[in-house]
């Protein structure tokens, strides 16, 4: 888990080994058709929120968070951390740890990839698709692309393509149903790009340093969620698998966190997928 080698940022090191018990997970991103579900059982619900998580705030409303983007074969996007816990409750299971998504995403050879060590732009829903990226970079830098992407240097910079593609007008939808192509060794899709993946783990940059070698989980250090996978809005480097983003659990605009620069998340980039325990 995590790298040593120099192209990996600080929160990616040390390399380390672990274990982890069995467990399953979805082969694809949580769908709209999916999520739609969870929310008709909400609208009839005695309890609608006997699966929300003790910190979320009274009175939060799952919902569609972009509804133009809403069609039942695309991941489900503008969800937030809260959200996507309640739904995998929902479901009988939980959001993956940072451990779990890697190891689904990277299996045991130390790839930088799911789908191996030299990135192919076809198999990853990136911005390596509309664009070169060339320019990105002297913006400020992949970590920073959704919030460039909204100044006015962001504007002046970044190609038309992929100013386009960061639009929301369903004509420039990035967004891509599931495909074969690109698979992780765990035979999981979209693990690279398409839409950063909410996990279990709170964000520490250190965590690595003190993990323990068996399960790890941090549960209880940094105000952060983790996001693993990168988007379709960020570059091949942010989608390895080893990549990590931290970002507050609630997205832009809804709740305090949402609304301090820096710590929340574009809901237009963001979804989830689901672990399940494995019976005795």
């Amino acid at each position: 888990m995590g790298v040593d080698v120099p192209n990996g940022h600080r929160d990616e090191r040390p390399g380390h080994q672990v274990t982890l018990a069995s467990y399953y997970i979805d082969r694809d991103e949580v769908s709209c058709e999916r999520w739609s579900r969870f929310l008709d059982w909400a609208k009839s619900a005695s309890d609608p929120h006997r699966f929300c998580h003790p910190d979320e705030d009274l009175g939060h409303d799952h919902g569609f968070g972009v509804l133009s983007w809403r069609r039942d074969d695309l991941p489900v996007v503008g969800v937030d951390w809260f959200d996507a816990y309640a739904y995998c409750r929902w479901v009988g299971g939980r959001l993956p740890t940072e451990a779990q998504w890697e190891r689904a995403a990277r299996g045991t050879d130390g790839r930088t990839w799911p789908f191996g060590s030299s990135f192919e732009p076809s198999l990853a829903n990136t911005l390596e698709r509309a664009a070169t990226g060339s320019l990105l970079s002297a913006v400020a830098g992949p970590r920073s692309l959704e919030a460039a992407a909204g100044s006015a240097l962001g504007r002046l910079l970044l190609p038309e393509v992929v100013r386009k593609r960061l639009g929301v007008r369903l004509e420039t939808l990035p967004l891509e149903p599931p495909s074969d192509g690109g698979q992780s060794p765990a035979g999981c899709r979209d693990m690279a790009g398409s839409v950063w993946e909410w996990c279990l783990d709170r964000y520490d940059p250190s965590f690595y340093a003190r993990s323990p070698e068996r399960d790890p989980v941090n549960l209880d250090r940094g105000r952060a969620r983790v996001l693993r996978g990168g988007s379709w809005a960020n570059e091949a480097s942010e989608a390895r698998c080893t990549a990590r983003l931290g970002r507050g659990p609630r997205l832009a605009g809804r709740g305090a966190d949402g609304q301090r620069s820096g710590l929340a998340i574009d809901p237009r980039v963001v979804g989830f997928r689901v672990v399940m325990p494995v019976s005795p």
